[in-house]
């Protein structure tokens, strides 16, 4: 993890072992991570564009593609703020 500033987190070569992935655990994974920091407020990370399997996790685990180009998806989630 990179603190990009004091409420933003990128993720940086977020990976489970081949033998564990299309289980659950990266997205159990990625909750706990978000968990653990509760005042992070924007979380970013990113995927190969070769990596569909991480992109649909990403996605699932609610990140919004905020830019692609032909090596990699850049994602971001962040907090919503309820009054």
């Amino acid at each position: 993890m990179q603190w990009v500033s004091g409420t933003v987190v990128e993720i940086e070569d977020f990976a489970i072992a081949p033998e564990y992935q299309g289980q659950g655990y990266g997205f159990r994974v990625l909750k706990l991570i978000e968990d653990m920091y509760p005042d992070v407020y924007e979380w970013r990370l990113s995927a190969l564009s070769i990596s569909v399997g991480n992109q649909h996790l990403y996605e699932k685990a609610g990140y919004v593609v905020v830019g692609r180009d032909d090596v990699e998806v850049r994602y971001c989630k962040k907090k919503s703020i309820s009054c």
